[in-house]
């Protein structure tokens, strides 16, 4: 038993190397896009709650949102697109147009 426990570990950890290895080379690929067209910061974790935050405007399914992220629960999902009181956004819009 604890002999295939150790390798599960093993195996788990190599894992999360080989993400991290990816999850740098697309940070990488991103801030070079993003420099390219005037975004100075982007990266796969900023790019995934903006999808996520637009995936909210246009559904309120959140198993739609979750599939499409690849959470395996909702519980993961309802991290990303944190709804917005109409009055919060009412008041923001009025800052910006200065009324």
């Amino acid at each position: 038993m604890q002999v295939h426990r150790a390798k599960s570990l093993e195996t788990k950890e190599k894992y999360k190397q080989v993400v991290k290895r990816r999850n740098t080379i697309v940070n990488e690929w991103l801030w070079k896009a993003g420099k390219s067209i005037g975004i100075n910061d982007i990266s796969f974790h900023t790019a995934r709650h903006t999808f996520s935050w637009h995936m909210k405007g246009v559904t309120d399914n959140i198993h739609v949102i979750k599939d499409a992220l690849g959470h395996s629960t909702t519980q993961q999902t309802e991290i990303y697109p944190k709804e917005l009181d109409d009055e919060v956004i009412d008041k923001e819009v009025a800052k910006l147009y200065g009324s």
